[in-house]
């Protein structure tokens, strides 16, 4: 390669960097810009929870709790990730129970995605766990909520059904949490298959 076609070379190597770099940022200003359209991350103050209705569990033995979140917000807002979730049981001691985010027979393995909320609108979670095989009397009566990335939160006295219980740790205290979905029953697997995490 002679000089002339070396610097040709280089010069053209240093124009596809450059380019590449300025589509990159594009790419990035965009997703912001629409982020930025969506609106700012919820606050949980701006959101009522109620719990949703009973569940027509899979199999015998499972315990399957939805939750909904309803904003009362003036402005956009948008809900991504999980919530982080805490049990407690009748006497407010904290119930140390593994929370997961890959799915079980009950809750969805997806990823998370952006929700985009309004007043009026909804989102939806639902968690699970397999009930234990031993008579305990240690069952969760409290939740506590919090938002991805705040200090913020809500407690919900629950009702008697489902029965969150606790017996020890290991596998029946293992808890599947779903992320934000934006439709009623996003959180839940509709067949065996998709309780795997999808990418």
């Amino acid at each position: 390669m002679s000089p002339a076609e070396g610097l040709t070379f280089a010069l053209m190597r240093t124009l596809v960097v450059v380019a590449a770099l300025i589509a990159a940022s594009a790419v990035a200003a965009s997703a912001g810009a629409a982020r930025q359209e969506a609106g700012s991350a919820c606050s949980l103050s701006a959101l009522r929870l109620k719990i949703g209705g009973l569940v027509s569990e899979k199999t015998g033995g499972q315990a399957t709790l939805p939750l909904v979140l309803t904003s009362r917000a003036a402005t956009p807002c948008v809900l991504d990730g999980y919530p982080s979730i805490a049990l407690f049981d009748r006497h407010g001691h904290l119930l140390p129970f593994a929370y997961r985010h890959n799915g079980d027979q009950m809750i969805t393995g997806a990823l998370p995605k952006l929700v985009q909320m309004q007043r009026g609108t909804s989102a939806y979670i639902g968690l699970n766990k397999i009930g234990c095989q031993v008579y305990t009397t240690r069952n969760a009566r409290m939740l506590r909520i919090a938002l991805p990335g705040s200090s913020e939160t809500r407690t919900l006295r629950l009702q008697h059904y489902p029965i969150l219980n606790y017996c020890g740790r290991g596998f029946f205290s293992r808890v599947a949490v779903s992320p934000f979905e934006r439709r009623p029953g996003g959180w839940a697997c509709v067949a065996q298959n998709s309780c795997v995490r999808r990418k």
